[in-house]
């Protein structure tokens, strides 16, 4: 049930997904448009907080996770990292997940990649590229039409000629291989847009605070080096700009800019740039999410909406109340989308 690059879909491929959707809403009581339904994705850094890992030995294990999507949320469309298959990837393990896709009707719309901190020793950058050659290498494996590379310094003003001669590399290398990069903005640390993403104002669009929806906090590609890379704050036609003269795409994000301002005037501009994907993330108090998919309406988006929900249904229920549902901001992400796109 593969979604082409600009979100098409042909008559096989649809009447094939829409009786999954249409079995998945009956199940839930309520009725997902099937057609609709095939727009929508979910990372797996949405329900970690379901996922088997050393914190949560009896979590789901990944094998299991499009099964459990499907019938927990009726979404067929999955954006992962690498590692959530676990380290090394080695070619029989994406072989048992494939089948375990197939068997849920679901495939991989995105696997999530970090381009690191560049230099300018040249054998530094071949070392850079060949890393990010072999995350392009398992989304091909996987069937994913795209690699979202996390920037690391790329946009900075000191480092983007590098930058953007690394991005023309690796789209370089995908385009035999099918594989399109991607770039989100994350402008969430200073009104200019520069600075180390993380470093900027408590509660910033996007980002939340501990357990808040669509927190941003810890997500991976931030942090120090050595960890799980680098990540910077830069400005979204900043990003915009070198997304052009790399000829590479973008992925927009809903919650990933400095402010409402920037965000209104950023999105129109961004989504006709995309590869057919995007992120939304959901923060009532900093932002309209439904106002962020008419706008993609408006300008004629007809790729993927991808929800990123900070971990699940939030953390710390009260003494000896239940435990937080794991899916329900998922859930209020997806209805979101679904009642306005």
């Amino acid at each position: 049930m593969a979604i082409s690059i600009n979100g098409a879909v042909n008559r096989r491929e649809f009447l094939f997904g829409s009786a999954a959707a249409v079995a998945v809403g009956r199940a839930w009581g309520q009725s997902l448009d099937p057609v609709k339904m095939r727009r929508i994705a979910v990372m797996t850094l949405s329900l970690n907080s379901v996922l088997k890992s050393a914190r949560n030995p009896t979590g789901t294990d990944i094998m299991d996770f499009p099964d459990l999507v499907a019938d927990k949320l009726g979404i067929h469309n999955l954006e992962i990292y690498p590692r959530d298959l676990g380290t090394p990837l080695e070619p029989a393990l994406i072989a048992d997940f494939l089948k375990r896709l197939k068997k849920a009707n679901s495939q991989i719309t995105q696997v999530i990649g970090n381009l690191g901190a560049l230099t300018g020793t040249p054998e530094e950058m071949t070392a850079i590229l060949q890393a990010r050659h072999d995350v392009i290498d398992q989304a091909a494996a996987l069937g994913s039409p795209r690699v979202m590379i996390l920037t690391g310094n790329a946009l900075q003003p000191d480092t983007r000629p590098a930058g953007i001669a690394a991005l023309k590399a690796m789209a370089a290398y995908g385009k035999p291989k099918k594989v399109r990069i991607t770039m989100e903005n994350f402008n969430i640390s200073s009104k200019d847009g520069f600075g180390r993403a993380g470093a900027g104002r408590a509660g910033a669009p996007g980002a939340g605070g501990p357990g808040a929806p669509g927190g941003q906090a810890g997500a991976p590609g931030t942090g120090a080096p050595g960890a799980r890379g680098v990540s910077y704050s830069a400005p979204w036609d900043v990003l915009l700009q070198v997304c052009k003269a790399s000829g590479t795409y973008l992925n927009p994000d809903t919650g990933n800019f400095f402010d409402n301002t920037e965000r209104m005037q950023g999105l129109p501009l961004m989504y006709p740039h995309t590869a057919g994907g995007s992120h939304v993330k959901y923060n009532p108090t900093q932002y309209d999410t439904a106002e962020c998919i008419k706008i993609a309406k408006r300008v004629g988006y007809k790729g993927l909406f991808t929800i990123e929900a900070g971990g699940g249904g939030g953390r710390g229920a009260a003494a000896g109340g239940p435990p937080p549902d794991p899916f329900a901001m998922s859930r209020t992400i997806r209805d979101i989308i679904l009642a306005n796109m």
